[in-house]
């Protein structure tokens, strides 16, 4: 199942399921997708956390419960828990902890119960991204892993008269296209795309994306990595040596 809509008056909850799978809820206007939640009332996520996906606008405020991993496409501002006022622009990500709150604005963010990571603000940009993928796009790494098999986010610069190849991914997606237009496939039906549309793709949904004149711009969250650093290979780890004595051995050592 996927869904694409604009950031606009919706609501999305997403919870873990057995089998790799995951339920969404949610109300768009007159439609809404329900698909029956496990026996369990929340699995764990990857083993170590649960996921939440929610929308806002201007009109409400965003608190953060956990984590959560912030797309933004209206300006607003985020309130720290420290009490430093900093804004957030349309096309910058974030990543918040508990404490901090998203005021005004607009957007989308995926909420992560029981875990805090890092505090992070930064720009996507225009592209194009540092790393190659399908069909002439390229990809940069926003944030994370922070650890090997953690989330992550990442932006797609899609050129234009992109015919992307239909593919799938074995975890869900969750995103917000930042800047441009084109078609979105989900099996066999097309839904138009422009800033502030969020898509959110099951398991397995085979998708592609589709641009004419422009290109277009997709940050995603990914909820599990296959790459990043773990507690033996790392690069601050790698690179400390004392007398001849490689910082991985002393981890093993201490």
């Amino acid at each position: 199942m996927a869904i694409a809509t604009s950031t606009a008056g919706s609501f999305l909850h997403v919870v873990r399921q057995r089998g790799r799978r995951v339920a969404v809820v949610t109300s768009l206007g007159e439609r809404s997708y329900e698909i029956p939640e496990s026996d369990s009332d929340q699995e764990i996520f990857n083993g170590e956390y649960s996921v939440a996906c929610a929308s806002w606008s201007r009109v409400g405020d965003l608190p953060v419960s956990g984590s959560r991993f912030v797309f933004c496409s209206a300006s607003g501002h985020i309130d720290r828990e420290s009490g430093v006022r900093l804004p957030i622009c349309a096309g910058q990500v974030a990543v918040l902890s508990s404490g901090d709150q998203v005021c005004g604005g607009e957007g989308i963010a995926v909420q992560i119960d029981g875990h805090r990571f890092a505090f992070c603000l930064t720009d996507v940009g225009g592209g194009p991204g540092a790393l190659r993928y399908i069909n002439g796009c390229t990809t940069t790494a926003v944030w994370g892993p922070q650890l090997l098999g953690w989330p992550s986010l990442n932006a797609l610069f899609m050129p234009a008269g992109l015919q992307q190849l239909e593919h799938w991914h074995p975890t869900a997606r969750f995103g917000l296209v930042l800047s441009g237009n084109g078609r979105f496939k989900i099996r066999d039906e097309f839904v138009e795309f422009g800033p502030g549309s969020v898509l959110i793709l099951d398991p397995g949904d085979v998708h592609s994306f589709h641009t004419e004149n422009s290109g277009a711009v997709f940050v995603a969250f990914h909820p599990d990595s296959t790459i990043g650093p773990t507690h033996q290979i790392q690069n601050m780890l790698d690179r400390t040596v004392s007398d001849t004595i490689s910082g991985s051995r002393l981890l093993d050592a201490v």
